[in-house]
């Protein structure tokens, strides 16, 4: 089974054996992603891509629980991305950042990043166990963006909800196949950048119901006594013949034209088994039911609408 962590742990591949970037995609404008987010750590002089996100206020950056759960407080206490050694130790990545509303990660005069200064995930989000649900987080950022953010609307009286048969949007910089690696261009400030995929990319999806989501990953999923705790109200299901979230696209948005017609954010990355494999779906967390969570977390008012 591929995590978005493999499965789709956006980058998080490199250091867990998890998530890619979109498959069967095309390149994106950035004007259609207000407030895209690139996750990285800094690794000496490189940033290396492993998240996506978005930033739904001035301060803050929806992402997957499972991006920053081996994160925390570094030298000088920054925040710090981790990884689990074979002794048992914790490795140190680097220091944690976000690039921000970028539609080529190696390309542009604007090369500002963000500090990442503190890392909220859900109380009921249970470490390597993402499939268990609640894989959502909130980073929050150092002050000096002024820039787009992301509609997020589950605060309004009508919240918008995919239902079966919808088609949404995923966006990311992760692997445009399984077969994926790293890819690196040097910024303006001629520093390195690494990740699946340096350009954004999108596809279309069709949510499907959970049953059938459920039934057809059931027997691909090795850890079969996971299945029971799936959470069904609480996370989406989508897929298209050749298209898919992969490695690299965890945290990164899945979003569904509003009312109004303007597209808005109603689910993030999560996993999947494989990319754009034949009946099966990828594996979404929703929105909806994390809207106290995140008022609670960064004040409702705080919130893009």
């Amino acid at each position: 089974m591929r995590l978005k962590h493999v499965l789709k742990l956006a980058g998080l591949s490199m250091l867990l054996g998890a998530a890619s970037c979109v498959a069967g995609g095309e390149e994106a404008s950035i004007m259609d992603w207000s407030g895209m987010v690139s996750v990285q750590y800094m690794e000496r002089r490189s940033a290396m891509h492993q998240c996506g996100g978005t930033l739904i206020a001035e301060r803050w950056v929806l992402t997957a629980a499972h991006c920053v759960e081996y994160a925390g407080s570094g030298p000088n206490g920054r925040m710090t991305q981790y990884a689990p050694a074979d002794d048992g130790t914790m490795d140190e990545r680097g220091p944690l950042r976000v690039a921000i509303g970028r539609e080529h990660l190696g390309e542009g005069e604007d090369t500002a990043t963000y500090a990442v200064t503190d890392i909220h995930i859900h109380p009921a989000y249970t470490a390597g166990r993402f499939i268990e649900g609640a894989d959502i987080a909130l980073l929050e950022i150092e002050a000096g963006y002024t820039g787009p953010v992301m509609p997020l609307n589950v605060f309004e009286e009508t919240v918008v909800e995919p239902v079966p048969g919808d088609w949404v949007m995923v966006a990311g910089y992760g692997n445009t196949s399984a077969d994926d690696d790293y890819s690196g261009a040097l910024n303006a400030r001629g520093r390195g950048v690494f990740a699946p995929s340096l350009a954004l990319m999108q596809a279309e999806l069709e949510v499907i119901d959970n049953e059938t989501c459920r039934a057809e990953l059931g027997g691909n999923i090795t850890d079969e006594a996971s299945l029971p705790d799936w959470p069904e109200d609480a996370v989406l299901c989508a897929r298209a013949p050749g298209r898919d979230a992969c490695s690299g696209d965890s945290g990164g948005p899945i979003t569904l034209t509003s009312y109004d017609g303007w597209p808005v954010q109603v689910g993030l990355v999560s996993w999947g088994v494989g990319c754009a494999e034949e009946n099966l779906p990828g594996v979404y967390t929703a929105l909806a039911p994390y809207r106290e969570w995140i008022a609670e977390t960064i004040g409702a008012s705080g919130v893009a609408s």
